[in-house]
């Protein structure tokens, strides 16, 4: 619970939203957010920080509670006010050493997953504090709070640079070690595994560069050849992180009936699953979920490309009785490893995710992986488990006030040649149009 709550007894709201978002396993920011949320406490009530708060404490409180049109109105007014004191500082070279800043754009982001108030307004919220990141360099954040704020914000800017298909300053080798020089032994395998993601983005726009060179009729084959390369070593990087993981977490994991009574992983026909994953605590079961989608990403983009799988010219530096042996039910990267395994451990997760004592952190983790999953599901043409993803995603919404989890997974954005992910790019439009038609059913209730 955030120290000294009593200094916010006045504002039921902002009560509310600390005790439903923010307590309870990590919360759904994954870290320090007592000292995050302490912090916007300490500052004056007319600070933007505090504003972006209460504007969020107003969004969460009226969603949970039926959509209160007055308090809706009132955060959306707070919204907007806060919006006003950031477009006007969030330039100046100066100001970006203020927490406040910071805070502001990471609570911002956080009100658009609940409201949706624009399509684009939580990508938007993400690029501003990336921006501030970046502007603060490296070095300011290895100490404590600065270091907070760094890894409070950290994957929401790779999240906005998959979107967008556009490197990201964090994959440089810099923001990948200086943040942690003073205390290496911090690094933990989240930090490591995002590494390894956020190059990714800058592989999307290396192809979409090469693309554009071709269609000038260059010769692009060093280019192809360099990407290549670089897929393989860091897809390479990834299954070292597996194996690593799997060595220091061998019992992380165990296999469990599905519960019935929950609805999570059934549907009209039963259940969807021969059974579900049960993990030891919810940041390992994040970490695998995330781990699982970057093999998918990265497995789909080297296909696209190549035309063959990654896992052979990957795989083939280490002869297979070089390789670590399974110690869980979960699936070690092998040449043999399908799509559909993949998807599945992300699918077999989200009734641990979503139960009721990970409050909204689960959802809130699951969110990404699980949109990513969908699209590899529509890839693969599974009818039924794309619609029970569908309802998932308002389950999600009621449940936990994510409305952005309600549009996240609409595919009308293909037909206009944009995606959420790189793997929206294979979706089979036969497929697009049975989302399309569901879509339309569950947002007409």
């Amino acid at each position: 619970m955030l120290r000294n709550l009593s200094a916010f007894s006045e504002d039921v709201c902002i009560c509310f939203t600390v005790k439903r978002l923010f307590d309870g396993g990590p919360g759904i920011l994954g870290c320090d957010h007592q000292t995050w949320l302490a912090d916007i406490q300490k500052s004056d009530t007319a600070s933007v920080s505090y504003i972006a708060l209460r504007s969020l404490a107003a969004a969460f409180f009226a969603r949970m509670h039926g959509n209160l049109p007055s308090i809706m109105d009132q955060g959306a007014a707070l919204y907007g006010q806060a919006l006003r004191q950031l477009s006007i500082k969030i330039n100046d070279k100066t100001a970006c050493y203020d927490h406040a800043l910071v805070s502001a754009t990471m609570t911002l982001h956080l009100y658009e997953t609940i409201m949706y108030s624009n399509r684009s307004g939580w990508i938007e919220h993400a690029g501003g504090t990336g921006r501030l990141i970046e502007m603060r360099g490296p070095e300011r954040h290895q100490e404590f709070p600065d270091h907070m704020y760094f890894l409070l914000c950290r994957f929401r800017i790779i999240f906005r640079s998959l979107i967008e298909r556009k490197r990201t300053f964090l994959e440089e080798e810099k923001w990948k070690t200086i943040p942690w020089a003073k205390y290496p032994e911090t690094k933990n395998s989240m930090h490591y595994l995002q590494d390894i993601l956020c190059d990714f983005p800058g592989f999307c726009q290396d192809r979409l560069d090469i693309d554009a060179a071709a269609a000038r009729n260059e010769d692009v084959t060093a280019q192809w050849r360099t990407l290549e390369a670089k897929l393989i070593k860091s897809f390479r990087n990834l299954v070292r992180w597996r194996w690593q993981w799997d060595a220091d977490n061998p019992d992380v994991v165990y296999e469990k009936p599905i519960d019935a009574s929950s609805n999570l992983s059934v549907d009209s026909d039963g259940p969807l699953f021969d059974n579900v994953l049960h993990f030891k605590n919810l940041e390992r079961a994040t970490e695998l979920v995330l781990y699982d989608i970057t093999l998918q990403i990265f497995g789909h983009f080297y296909e696209d490309i190549t035309k063959t799988s990654i896992y052979g010219p990957a795989m083939s530096v280490w002869p297979p009785v070089e390789r670590p042996r399974p110690t869980n039910p979960l699936n070690l990267p092998s040449e043999t490893l399908r799509s559909e395994d993949i998807l599945s451990e992300i699918c077999r997760s989200v009734e641990y995710h979503l139960h009721a004592s990970h409050a909204s952190s689960g959802a809130f983790a699951l969110m990404f992986p699980l949109r990513i999953c969908f699209a590899g599901l529509c890839i693969l043409n599974k009818t039924r488990e794309i619609l029970w993803a569908i309802r998932l995603c308002e389950t999600i919404a009621d449940s936990t006030g994510f409305e952005l989890a309600r549009h996240m997974f609409s595919l009308k954005h293909l037909t206009s040649g944009q995606r959420i992910n790189e793997v929206d790019n294979y979706v089979p439009l036969e497929v697009v149009a049975l989302v399309e038609s569901k879509e339309a059913e569950m947002l007409s209730r």
